[in-house]
């Protein structure tokens, strides 16, 4: 078999969801082994766990993990074996310490092997990760022979796991991201000079939804002063772009949203993946109550749930006469809760309260 086909294997699977199972069955063939895997060995914990497997045999995976590893001969003495060096059950146990050996009579030949092999390619101080081969009854035991055979394939598994765990790393730091900014309690919009949507969260998305294509444009539809394709022109300008704009999203007349357009140059953090001069949409919802508000307010401040409703109007809505309307409570009822809410949360007057409420309320669980 090809060495650069199999190194190749190894390369393509680095993007694999199924981690290197191909590499590994063309490795295990190469070495008429049954079984081929990558073990990682956490020092710490001194567990040892599969990080791919050629043929996987679920039983006999779950004995190993659960019971047979510390039973596993070739711990002894491990961490003293070069990367690259092999670990061979014939060479460190002889024929006849193999034929002895509780691991290989107990879990071994249970599941058709009676030979294996192994070598560490990586190892630091978090962690170790080792091939390994299992060998069925058929091919006999291994020798110092086949582990010669096997020089070049080192270097490639090292990098080839570096890459995939590197990329794991990059791809766990954009999900972290991305949860983040969907926790803001804004929508952000990263739009080109085109005006297409570069990057946004889920707030982001909402508004470029609400606005649509020019022609879905109906009564409805928010507004704004200028056209928002020409404030984004406006601010991706080559020669003079305008820094900032700022000005109301109106629906019907009403005002529903702060809408602030920012330049962004390639050398900015959010510009640099657009490689182009882009634009930074910022909808803020001033009065929109978090969801976890009254959660928040309950068990920090020991609000009542009426005293909680009452707040949560406050940081939606302008007037007391509308928040009495739609709680349908008196003036007096009002002013009597706002006492109380204002003694609770140690604050002196309303806007102290809108201020509090709006910080409280910026942290927003909501994942759509």
């Amino acid at each position: 078999m090809d060495h650069h086909a199999i190194a190749g294997a190894f390369y393509d699977d680095v993007l694999s969801a199924e981690g290197f199972v191909l590499g590994l069955r063309m490795l295990a063939d190469f070495m008429s082994a049954e079984q081929s895997q990558l073990l990682v060995r956490d020092p710490i914990e001194d567990l040892i766990r599969p990080a791919g497997i050629s043929r996987v045999i679920p039983e006999m995976t779950r004995a190993y993990v659960e019971h047979f590893q510390h039973q596993d001969p070739s711990r002894r003495g491990y961490d003293a074996i070069p990367i690259g060096g092999w670990w061979i059950d014939s060479h460190k146990l002889g024929v006849q310490g193999v034929r002895a050996s509780p691991f290989h009579q107990e879990f071994l030949r249970p599941n058709g092997m009676v030979s294996y092999m192994s070598a560490p390619i990586i190892r630091d101080g978090h962690r170790e990760v080792a091939l390994s081969f299992l060998r069925g009854r058929r091919a006999g035991l291994f020798t110092q022979d086949d582990a010669d055979r096997l020089h070049w394939i080192v270097p490639h598994l090292q990098r080839a796991v570096s890459m995939r765990e590197r990329i794991h790393e990059l791809t766990q730091t954009q999900r972290l991201s991305e949860s983040l900014m969907n926790r803001l309690p804004y929508g952000l919009v990263l739009v080109g000079a085109n005006g297409n949507p570069l990057m946004h969260n889920a707030r982001g998305r909402h508004w470029l939804e609400q606005f649509g294509p020019a022609s879905q444009k109906s009564a409805r539809s928010p507004a704004t002063a200028l056209p928002l394709n020409e404030m984004i022109r406006a601010a991706c300008h080559v020669r003079s772009p305008t820094p900032v704009q700022a000005c109301w999203v109106t629906r019907r007349g009403a005002r529903v949203a702060q809408l602030i357009v920012l330049k962004l140059t390639e050398a900015h953090a959010l510009g640099a993946g657009a490689h182009q001069t882009a634009a930074l949409l910022v909808f803020h919802e001033p009065r929109a109550a978090s969801r976890l508000l009254g959660g928040i307010l309950r068990d920090l401040y020991g609000l009542s749930p009426a005293e909680i409703k009452i707040a949560e109007g406050v940081l939606e809505l302008d007037e007391l006469r509308l928040i009495c309307a739609r709680l349908r409570i008196s003036a007096a009822t009002m002013r009597t809760h706002l006492q109380s809410i204002f003694r609770k949360m140690g604050v002196h007057s309303r806007p102290h309260l809108v201020r509090v409420l709006s910080a409280l309320g910026s942290f927003d669980g909501a994942d759509d």
